[in-house]
């Protein structure tokens, strides 16, 4: 084969018939013996070329032939030059798919379960979920869960006489098992169980007579307290009845072998007390450890009797001729009562000794 310009010759051996025209038409040559000799001369070196194919890819495709990317869907043609310096034509038929990501924010009282896949998720929190579309693409799901309800609660209450359930303000008095439902902040329903057992609380309603103050006998103890003095207790006096040794506000606080209950206060003032001249001054009162007594002149003999609420004596005293007396009390916190006796006149007041 020999190429001469735009043709091309060549030459060889050939037997019996041969079809030398490769265009389709007949252009037979018969061997004159077993073997014969031949020449053939071809013009129009180049014949056009022209191919397709088609690919599927996501996001994009590189095409190896052109060298450029595609990101998109569509019919792309290359013109080509082959060796032999003919054109030749390639055209791509790409089919380009988008990978997703798709953003989910549910709120739901029992369980959600997500369409794409069926699962079904209980439990509140962020889901990132990988998936793969019809085409083989990644397609990716991120899912904000809440879920809104709050599991059903059981409270279980021992409480004297009466008790008022926080979730509905219903106020109860005898035993039993309640519920009430609540619509949190998510609307969704929670449930709570109220299981009550009420004890016998004790009966701390107060009689009054012109000697005394007395609640029903038959508690395990009895308190008696000075409303005026901040609730303090007074000693001794733990019976079902007080007599009390000065006018006040008094209250009791009575326990049972279940429950403990506190009386109203009840205004007492059946004491005679001694009007007198005599002007004197108390204070700090009430105090933590000590208090000082003014007297208006000098006294020419004082005598000074610290007691308990018990009527038990803490100290006793005599002065000749002071003008003030300073008085530290060694005893618990509570009521005193501070005897005063000057030329002959007695005088009876009430100190309260704080803690500390």
């Amino acid at each position: 084969i020999k190429v001469m310009g735009d043709d091309i010759y060549s030459a060889g051996c050939f037997s019996s018939v041969v079809d030398f025209d490769n265009s389709g038409g007949d252009a037979y040559l018969n061997a004159s013996s077993s073997r014969d000799i031949f020449v053939t001369k071809y013009s129009q070196l180049c014949n056009n070329y022209s191919s397709s194919y088609q690919v599927t890819a996501c996001e994009s495709y590189f095409d190896s032939i052109s060298g450029n990317t595609y990101t998109s869907s569509g019919e792309y043609s290359s013109n080509l030059i082959s060796l032999l310096g003919c054109d030749s034509s390639v055209q791509l038929n790409a089919f380009i798919y988008p990978e997703y990501t798709t953003y989910l924010n549910e709120l739901s009282c029992a369980s959600y379960t997500l369409p794409e896949t069926g699962v079904v998720y209980t439990t509140s929190g962020n889901y990132t979920i990988d998936l793969q579309s019809s085409h083989g693409c990644d397609s990716t799901v991120i899912l904000d869960l809440i879920i809104g309800n709050s599991p059903d609660q059981t409270m279980i209450v021992e409480e004297c006489g009466s008790y008022t359930w926080d979730f509905n303000n219903q106020t109860y008095t005898s035993s039993g098992v309640y519920s009430s439902t609540i619509i949190n902040q998510y609307g969704c329903d929670t449930t709570y169980t109220l299981d009550l057992t009420l004890l016998q609380a004790p009966n701390v309603s107060t009689t009054q007579t012109a000697s005394d103050v007395s609640v029903p006998a038959g508690a395990q103890s009895y308190i008696w307290l000075d409303c005026d003095a901040n609730y303090a207790v007074i000693f001794g006096a733990n019976q079902s009845s007080f007599t009390p040794s000065y006018n006040g506000s008094f209250a009791v606080i009575v326990s049972n072998q279940q429950c403990t209950d506190t009386s109203s206060c009840v205004l007492f003032n059946s004491v005679n007390v001694t009007e007198h001249d005599l002007v004197f001054d108390i204070y700090p009162n009430p105090t933590n450890n000590a208090v000082s007594i003014d007297l208006p002149n000098a006294q020419n003999s004082i005598r000074m009797k610290l007691l308990d609420a018990s009527a038990r004596i803490i100290s006793e005293n005599e002065f000749d001729g002071p003008q003030q007396v300073e008085l530290f009390i060694d005893g618990e916190a509570g009521i005193y009562f501070l005897h005063i006796e000057i030329n002959g006149s007695h005088f009876v007041e009430k100190i309260v000794k704080l803690n500390p």
